[in-house]
């Protein structure tokens, strides 16, 4: 079985969707908070695209990660794309010093930094907002991140202004 947690209006072939939102007609909509209503390692492969960045470090570190890990097989993977911190601030910096960006756009939040409200719309949006920010990820503080939830990393890198990771599960050290 294969889970996209957080799927939103995304679908993935072979995948079962899980998301809060009702409208987006999940098959699976629960607040991850009160448990995945699936076995303990009966999960093959997870997607969470776009969506570890909406909770934070504390609830991805004591629910939402150990609840994934929960349910996942021992070998299973999870695939993450999360912004990443140092290819936003570089494309900040870049546009500071020159005046210049081929990531311009009109409008705050549109996925492409060149001034500080843009910026800040991505390192951390209004909190008490649904679907905002609550923290961001560099390249080590992920890797780190889903180490200590019990992952160890397959593939790691940076594609755009995210980082993209697959992480497999292993059995903890009791």
């Amino acid at each position: 079985m294969n889970l996209n947690f957080g799927a939103g209006a995304t679908r993935y072939e072979d995948y079962i969707n899980l998301d809060v939102d009702p409208i987006n007609n999940p098959e699976i909509c629960v607040n991850i908070f009160d448990g995945i209503p699936l076995e303990s390692k009966s999960v093959d492969k997870v997607k969470a695209m776009a969506v570890l960045e909406h909770f934070g470090i504390n609830q991805l570190r004591d629910s939402v990660l150990p609840e994934l890990w929960r349910i996942m097989k021992v070998g299973g993977e999870i695939e993450v794309l999360v912004p990443d911190l140092e290819t936003l601030v570089k494309r900040y910096l870049e546009y500071k010093r020159t005046g210049e960006t081929p990531y311009r756009k009109e409008r705050p939040g549109s996925n492409y930094i060149y001034d500080a409200e843009d910026l800040d719309f991505w390192i951390m949006s209004d909190p008490s907002l649904f679907g905002s920010h609550k923290v961001i990820f560099d390249y080590d503080f992920l890797a780190l991140t889903m180490i200590g939830a019990g992952f160890r990393v397959k593939q790691l890198e940076h594609i755009d202004h995210n980082l993209y990771g697959i992480f497999v599960k292993v059995e903890k050290n009791v």
